[in-house]
């Protein structure tokens, strides 16, 4: 009799642990799929984020250079010289019209669209602008 109590008692126990065994292999195989699939997911959201990252810094790039032609655009597309960076445009305001003792306005000329926002670069132009950092020197080569 105690060995028959003592076979039923291993067999519930060793009936647990086979259980325990292959209800986890079933579960990480499960947590296996999902997680795979949850990457895709992931994958795939990156993958589209980038892609209109990519498309919008393509249209502020091609905004930046047609801006001079673009409605709103208050200068004389002839005064704007497009520097790139730091700085998008100088716009020498006046100058395709200068006469005589006219002058001219310098403008420093950042373009954004969308959302995007100055850097700290831009921010630097800016400011030396602002604070009247700004100078005006020739360069005499000689030869």
């Amino acid at each position: 009799m105690l060995e028959i109590l003592i076979g039923i008692i291993v067999s519930f126990f060793a009936g647990i642990v086979i259980g325990y065994i292959l209800l986890r292999e079933i579960v990480k195989r499960e947590f296996s799929v999902e997680l795979k699939e949850r990457i895709e997911q992931e994958k795939e959201k990156i993958k589209k984020e980038t892609l209109e990252r990519s498309r919008s810094t393509l249209k502020g790039k091609i905004s930046e250079q047609l801006a001079p032609l673009l409605p709103g655009f208050e200068y004389n597309a002839s005064d704007a010289r497009f520097i790139g960076t730091p700085i998008d445009y100088i716009i020498f305001d006046g100058y395709s019209n200068l006469e005589g003792g006219d002058k001219i306005n310098i403008i420093f000329l950042e373009v954004k669209s969308g959302k995007s926002r100055t850097n700290k670069a831009e921010e630097a132009v800016r400011d030396a602008v602002l604070n009247k950092r700004v100078e005006y020197k020739v360069l005499k080569l000689e030869y």
